[in-house]
């Protein structure tokens, strides 16, 4: 039995769910990263100096990936938005992290694990 096709979404519902979104990752954006053991494993760090050191470059994130999408978004320019903000916090966090390693750093991030359904708690706090 096929399932009916949604009704696409109306410029008020995406306004209001983009506003949601953005609100949520200003608010808890570093906890994306950080409440994921295996990315706090690449830096050999814990979550408290997780969020310390990502709470410190967040807000400058959120800016430059806000300044890139429409104020009222489409769903692909929600998860452009995601992305950006996710790039971002992972690039500054590697530019914390200068004197380490950055190859050994680089290397694990690529081989980890993202647990979706941990970073969908994350965002939702």
């Amino acid at each position: 039995v096929s399932q009916p096709t949604p009704p696409p979404k109306t410029e008020y519902q995406n306004e209001i769910i983009g506003e949601m979104i953005k609100t949520k990752v200003q608010k808890n954006g570093a906890d994306l990263l950080c409440d994921q053991e295996s990315y706090r494993g690449c830096y050999k760090i814990s979550r408290e100096q997780c969020l310390k050191e990502l709470n410190s470059v967040k807000d400058d994130c959120f800016k430059r990936a806000n300044d890139r999408v429409p104020r009222i978004m489409n769903e692909g320019e929600m998860k452009q938005f995601a992305q950006q903000f996710g790039s971002c916090l992972a690039l500054r966090h590697l530019q914390l992290h200068q004197d380490k390693n950055l190859a050994e750093i680089g290397e694990c991030m690529q081989k980890m694990s993202y647990d979706k359904a941990q970073g969908a708690k994350s965002i939702m706090k």
